[in-house]
């Protein structure tokens, strides 16, 4: 098959998928030349009809030179840059460079904020043009709303796994990361014992509630399945994962959280947060700030992840890893490969400029911002089935399992942006493999849940 003629099966088939998809148009983005008060256009959002046959067969068109603009000397394998490309993309420890530009110069922001969407399925339903909007709305749609949505950007190819377009989040959204946050999932309702959330919400009223960093989008759907009356809006860098059949009270959007937001103040009731660490987070406190000002008085918030470092059960309330040892940093003597991987990772990640381990410092983050009601709360669990507590074996079974995954997620692009080889790296993520399934080895991981609340006035 030609490329045009590959190329161009991959749009019709991504033509197909759009069907059901609500799209959202940014702000428009003002010049430095502009003065004086700032007349923004209220964003809007709209229903895609069906496309016609000579409808798609136009965007086919369009969308083949728009597509050949991101290929430069690679070849196109559905709809996706590859060969020179990735080098270009990913530069040269990893993916993207510290700006996080694309080859074509452009970054994160500048990509994200353009390709914004609302991504609405609802099963049994289709989606149509609202009653009410006038032919205003329908003349100026094509200078509103793009058809080319986030995900139509060639991602990163690099290391056996895909990467969001941007370059800067240090984890893959492909099928791997899926089952990591799937099992991940099931961890922290294990946690939980079976509930959702470590904050207590209140069942009295209707709710608002936003999910940021949806990944798969299982909190979501459960929370809305167990809300029914609430509705639930759950935000995430990438679609890769989302789900395309959802309850009615959920709708997932595409967009970056640590941007300026684009919602009514103090509208929502709780906001959930979880799996932020993997580097798309520079200011912790700029995005808390966000929260605390979209929150109602009284409105909730909770942030929780997995500790990237391994506990014993002397040292468990220690927030830092031990320093590394003279001894230790000459010869590697006498440490063990997750004492290894914890120190090393620790040091890649400050290379790469990602705080993997944002937990110790949230509760002070929420204080400074305004919150009130500031908790912490963390479950040690094994790295493996160990035990005869049967909660304690299930968690341990699901940890190990999410480590399978998750050693290899965690580490690959984050080692590289560290100078490390990939194969140096693969060979101590084996060791720690062999280590962590060793009887011996009682080492323990941590599921951390902070939690606050907005003052009433």
């Amino acid at each position: 098959m030609c490329l045009r003629s590959h190329a161009l099966w991959h749009i019709h088939a991504c033509c197909l998928r759009m069907v059901n998809i609500r799209f959202r148009s940014p702000l428009p983005q003002r010049g430095p030349e502009d003065h004086g008060e700032k007349k923004e256009k209220a964003s809007r959002s709209i229903h895609i009809e069906p496309m016609s046959a000579d409808a798609v067969d136009r965007l086919l068109t369009d969308t083949y030179s728009s597509l050949q603009s991101h290929v430069h000397g690679g070849k196109v394998i559905g709809g996706i840059a590859m060969g020179a490309d990735v080098n270009a993309m990913a530069g040269e420890n990893g993916i993207g460079d510290s700006a996080g530009r694309r080859s074509d110069g452009t970054s994160r922001h500048q990509q994200d904020h353009r390709h914004r969407r609302k991504h609405s399925s609802r099963p049994g339903t289709s989606h149509s043009r609202a009653n009410n909007q006038d032919d205003e709305d329908e003349s100026d749609a094509d200078s509103d709303y793009s058809s080319v949505s986030v995900d139509e950007i060639p991602p990163i190819r690099a290391y056996g796994h895909t990467y969001h377009a941007s370059g800067l989040h240090l984890m893959p959204n492909d099928e791997s990361e899926r089952a990591r946050l799937e099992i991940q999932h099931q961890l922290f309702k294990l946690c939980l014992e079976g509930r959702l959330t470590a904050t207590k919400l209140p069942r009295d009223r209707p709710l608002n509630v936003l999910d940021i960093g949806s990944g798969t989008g299982n909190w979501a759907v459960e929370m809305a399945q167990q809300l029914p009356q609430a509705r639930i809006m759950g935000v995430d860098i990438s679609a890769a994962l989302l789900p395309t059949s959802v309850p009615p009270n959920v709708v997932f959007e595409v967009e970056d959280a640590t941007q300026l937001w684009d919602r009514e103040r103090e509208s929502l009731d709780f906001v959930h947060i979880r799996n932020l660490v993997g580097g798309g987070v520079p200011d912790w406190k700029e995005l808390f700030r966000q929260v605390y000002e979209h929150l109602k008085p009284g409105g909730l918030v909770e942030f929780s992840d997995v500790r990237t470092r391994y506990f014993d059960l002397i040292d468990s309330s220690e927030d830092e890893p031990a320093a590394m040892t003279e001894e230790e940093e000459r010869l590697g003597a006498g440490m063990t490969a997750c004492r290894e991987f914890e120190v090393r990772f620790g040091q890649m990640a400050a290379i790469a400029g990602v705080d993997f381990d944002p937990i110790p410092k949230i509760p002070a983050i929420l204080s400074d911002v305004g919150f009130e009601k500031v908790g912490r709360w963390s479950d040690l669990v094994p790295i493996r089935a160990v035990g005869h507590d049967e909660k304690m074996v299930r968690k341990g079974a699901q940890f190990a399992q999410m480590l399978e995954y998750g050693l290899e997620n965690y580490s690959l692009a984050v080692f590289a942006k560290g100078g490390w080889d990939e194969n140096d790296t693969r060979a101590l993520l084996q060791r720690v493999h062999k280590e962590s399934r060793d009887t011996a080895n009682e080492a323990y991981g941590k599921v951390s849940f902070v939690t606050a609340r907005k003052p009433l006035q």
